[in-house]
């Protein structure tokens, strides 16, 4: 009975083997350099070419960060939009677009949906970046840059995969599986 089952098992995992997928990659920005810009009101938060590193299963590389927040000074939460490109050489591995952010402790976590590149199956519908202030800014990082700082900033990345469904025919044939024990074992009492 063990090996039946243990076969069972193997079976199933060589039937479903998304049921077993691995998490996301992860992006690691160590250390960058974001350069702030206020005029008439508007906002613009860049960093241009900071190196990160891309990290997962069979994927280890080097890449270049573009990222760009821009936003009215007067409502910077409502107005932000922004794009995030990250390159491998020439290639653009991942790109997006800004599609939601929250605000902590020298902190912005920005989701980036609408995702192309030659990477952008890895990592599901959106990338959530937490993009941390090095050099503090304040409990909301956006009201606390000055206009012409450059702010040292460090970045993570992760994919948002979306849960895997269970196929429909699975359940049931666990159920039929555990009918078949119960008869088993009613037979041998």
């Amino acid at each position: 009975m063990r090996n039946l089952l243990a076969s069972l098992a193997l079976s199933l995992a060589a039937a479903f083997p998304a049921l077993s997928a691995g998490a996301a990659p992860v992006i690691d920005l160590p250390y960058g350099e974001a350069a702030f810009t206020a005029f008439g009101g508007a906002g613009d938060l860049t960093l241009f070419g900071a190196d990160a590193l891309v990290n997962g299963p069979g994927l280890s590389a080097g890449l270049t960060v573009d990222l760009a927040l821009f936003f009215d000074q007067a409502d910077p939460y409502r107005t932000l939009g922004g794009f995030l490109d990250l390159y491998q050489g020439a290639e653009l591995f991942l790109g997006g677009l800004l599609t939601s952010v929250s605000a902590e402790e020298d902190l912005l976590t920005l989701v980036f949906g609408m995702l192309i590149g030659s990477g952008a199956a890895l990592f599901g519908d959106a990338l959530r970046v937490e993009l941390f202030f090095i050099d503090p800014v304040g409990a909301d990082p956006l009201a606390g840059l000055q206009d012409g700082a450059v702010y040292a900033v460090a970045a993570l990345g992760e994919g948002q995969l979306a849960p895997v469904p269970l196929p429909a025919g699975l359940p049931l044939l666990l159920a039929g599986l555990g009918a078949m024990l119960a008869l088993r074992r009613g037979a041998r009492a």
